[in-house]
């Protein structure tokens, strides 16, 4: 061979059939590298998912509970002053679709008269769920005042 030529190595007088040449490809243990690598990624990506799946259904569950507290305080706000007691707010009850998708829900609703100022109740809505542990319940406060009404309206006249 000559003396700045590109080949394989020869060593001097040997036979070059005899030469070793590396030919191109991979060996077994690249391959089996490659395999091992792309089932941790395989495995670490459907962790991934399964904890966004679930985080994506507690974050649904969360807003069908917020948007049944409000729908619950505006069945509240269409009882009159005088029927709303404690007693006639438990009559209320969480509609079939929040029921369904709320496993466990409990709704609880408290009308209380803060000593605070006359004529005005606080009207307490909370909705709590079996989801997860951690799962904080969805509460829901508003305050109603005594509005007086004209002295021709049903129930109306001056407010004592």
């Amino acid at each position: 061979m000559r003396i700045g030529a590109v080949g394989p190595a020869v060593r001097p007088g040997a036979p070059a059939e005899r030469a070793v040449r590396r030919r191109p490809g991979v060996t077994l243990l690249e391959v089996v590298v490659s395999a091992l690598l792309l089932g941790v990624i395989v495995v670490a990506a459907m962790q991934l998912f399964k904890t966004v799946g679930f985080q994506r259904r507690a974050i649904e569950r969360r807003h069908v509970a917020i948007r049944e507290a409000g729908n619950v305080l505006e069945r509240i706000a269409a009882v009159p002053w005088a029927r709303l007691t404690p007693q006639s707010v438990g009559e209320i009850r969480l509609s079939e679709a929040a029921r369904q998708a709320l496993p466990g829900a409990e709704l609880a609703v408290d009308v209380t008269e803060p000593g605070q100022e006359p004529g005005m109740k606080r009207i307490a809505v909370r909705i709590g769920w079996q989801d997860w542990p951690e799962a904080r319940p969805v509460q829901a406060v508003c305050f109603r005042y005594r509005v007086e009404q004209p002295a021709g309206a049903p129930g109306g006249g001056p407010v004592r």
